[in-house]
């Protein structure tokens, strides 16, 4: 193999020896076997080498041997390499021109964005200091108890700091303008150039606008934090105002011995069908103050009297009495608080009689065990039935006073199981047997609102002559924890298989928060709580209540189509009824009409499902 290798090296040397030579008689025009200085000139210019008289003298120094009068084919390979170096300085000296030429280009363009950029650094601490202005605003609405801040206090601290936030964005958005427009204004064969020399400043300026637009962006959602929280102070104040007014409204009635209709064609003066807020601001504005007062009244609850006996047992200077909490915070009607109630329920800018019979629906929660009679007078021998603390009752009539024991008396439905009859509101010690009860139900697992009682998977399977129901695999029984006994696996839901339920009360799915179906974090700030002004906070569990709370909660989704739903309620928001739960016979749902207290979207929604499932619970204070 060594000596194939170097037979193989000597061929190729061979060959390029040739070529050499070839080269070389190319030149040697007079065959003389040397190279003049006219044919190396002719031999440079074929390089493209042109040779000053000076760069020749050295080349001809070093390349040609004393004595002789050329080069000679051995010294060829050194003329070859001394013209090529020539070829290359030659190169570098018009590269360097070049260069400085556009360095100094490039210099001058320096110099006018450096103009620019300053001028922009001006602008950018003009910025800084409109965020600053604002940052400055914000600590005291931060460390400040909200609570304790009057609305006019908050709405004024929120708007102005809205506004210094408006006023920073603005000056911020012209200076990211400004940066944008930087390679403006320079000749079209500069612009590589501008971009290029820009580099540098692009992230200089960068990073202090990412940090300004940090630090708006905490001071905007901070804003946005107070003026939410004008917005759910304002939601609750109409709220209260409208359960108030209620309640005036069906003492006013009472008084009057009017019903409902007839107090709507009361208030109704131009006699047009419809009540405009003029009329309905005219009537609370005009009612009789022993009504007002009668509204507002407190009223001692089941178990104060007790608390006021302690209090008494160890307060020596003075005998103690029970101290009366109210159920209901009494409000001081005036025009614009009644301009806004009237705006709040009533879109159109009109209250059509329906919409008004609807407003004044009222509910009262049980407090203390009493017995519902067949009339209005009280007597042992037209009992009904007896209702039980924590039973819900939407009022029908009253209050009115009975005859002859002196308490106030309504007539009532029991939503439980439909019985009316009538009920004490109050008795002759001064404890109230019922309590005003908002009609606030909790979401407790995300479900869909539709706009109709019947839901379209509903609608599909009641038009099937003979439906097939496709059922899930039966699970291996499961001993129950808290029992003992065996249980069967889950099956379908409403001919559809639901996967991944623990009975337990757990599921695999996106149906629900398990456990007491809390609202996660982060969806609290965007919900509404009528109770509080700070808006929601943490809820409590809540105590079963009677009749309609039927089964322990059990993480079991409802199912729904795709399509199902306008929109979709979330766990811990607040819906008020409008249309108490019914059973959907075909379905074994029971759905309810509500509206949702953050937009007023209203539809029905499934209370509980077939398994006795609860998407919704009664909220309580």
């Amino acid at each position: 193999r060594a000596v194939k290798d170097a037979v193989a090296r000597r061929v190729e040397a061979t060959k390029k020896t040739t070529e050499l030579e070839e080269l070389f008689s190319k030149y040697d025009v007079d065959r003389d076997q040397l190279l003049s200085e006219k044919e190396v000139l002719s031999f440079a210019k074929d390089l493209g080498v042109d040779i000053s008289p000076e760069v020749m003298k050295q080349i001809w120094k070093s390349t040609v041997d004393d004595g002789q009068r050329g080069v000679t084919f051995a010294r060829f390979p050194l003329l070859k390499t001394k013209l090529g170096a020539e070829k290359e300085l030659r190169r570098d000296r018009y590269r360097k021109v070049l260069r400085e030429a556009r360095d100094k280009v490039r210099a001058n363009l320096r110099a006018q964005l450096d103009t620019k950029v300053g001028l922009l650094g001006h602008e950018i601490r003009k910025a800084d200091e409109a965020v600053r202005n604002v940052e400055r605003s914000l600590p005291p609405l931060a460390e400040q108890d909200r609570s304790a801040m009057t609305d006019a206090e908050l709405i004024s601290k929120s708007s102005s700091c809205r506004s210094m936030v408006e006023d920073a964005r603005l000056v911020a958005s012209s200076v990211l303008k400004k940066i944008d427009e930087l390679p403006n204004g320079f000749a079209e064969k500069d612009q590589e150039d501008v971009k290029d020399l820009l580099v540098p400043d692009f992230r200089v300026l960068a990073k202090q606008m990412g940090r300004l637009e940090l630090r708006l962006q905490r001071v905007e959602n901070l804003c946005h934090r107070f003026k939410s929280e004008v917005e759910k102070r304002e939601k609750s104040e109409l709220f209260g105002a409208r359960l108030f007014a209620v309640k005036v409204s069906r003492l006013y009635a009472a008084r009057r011995g009017r019903s409902i209709r007839q107090l709507f064609r009361e208030m109704d003066a131009n006699g047009d069908g419809e009540m405009d807020s003029q009329e309905f601001s005219l009537f609370f504005l005009s009612v009789d103050r022993e009504i007002l007062e009668e509204a507002s009244a407190k009223e001692q609850l089941p178990g104060e009297e007790a608390e006021s006996s302690a209090v008494a047992a160890t307060a020596a200077t003075a005998k103690a009495k029970a101290r009366p909490r109210s159920v209901m915070t009494a409000v001081d009607f005036t025009e614009d608080l009644l301009s806004r109630l009237f705006k709040s329920v009533a879109e159109s800018g009109k209250l059509s009689e329906d919409v008004f019979c609807q407003m004044m629906r009222s509910y009262c929660k049980v407090v203390k065990d009493t017995v519902m009679t067949k009339e209005s007078k009280v007597s042992g021998d037209n009992a009904v039935r007896q209702l039980k603390t924590d039973e819900v009752i939407e009022v029908l009539e009253g209050p009115m006073e009975e005859e002859e024991m002196k308490v106030p008396r309504i007539k009532a439905r029991c939503l439980a199981d439909d019985a009316q009859g009538w009920l004490t509101v109050r008795g002759n010690d001064g404890i109230a047997h019922l309590q005003d009860w908002h009609a606030l139900f909790r979401i407790i697992r995300d479900v869909p609102l539709t706009a109709n009682f019947e839901r379209p998977a509903d609608k599909v399977l009641e038009g099937l002559e003979e439906p097939v129901v496709p059922v899930a695999p039966k699970a291996e029984p499961t001993a129950n924890s808290a029992t003992g006994e065996a249980v069967e696996g889950v099956e379908a839901v409403e001919g559809v298989a639901v996967e991944g339920v623990d009975v337990m009360g757990s599921t695999d799915g996106d149906g629900g928060d398990g456990g007491d179906g809390d609202a996660t974090e982060g969806d609290g700030d965007d919900l509404f709580d009528p109770e509080s002004p700070e808006g929601p906070g943490d809820f409590e569990p809540q105590s079963e209540m009677a009749h309609y709370q039927l089964l322990q909660h059990v993480d079991s989704p409802e199912h729904e189509d795709p399509d199902e739903g306008f929109r979709r309620l979330r766990a811990g928001e607040l819906v008020e009824v409008l249309e108490w739960p019914a059973n959907h016979m075909e379905s074994g749902l029971t759905r309810m009409k509500v509206v949702a207290l953050t937009d007023k979207a209203s539809g029905w929604i499934t209370q509980t499902n077939a398994d006795g499932v609860h998407f919704a619970e009664p909220h309580e204070r």
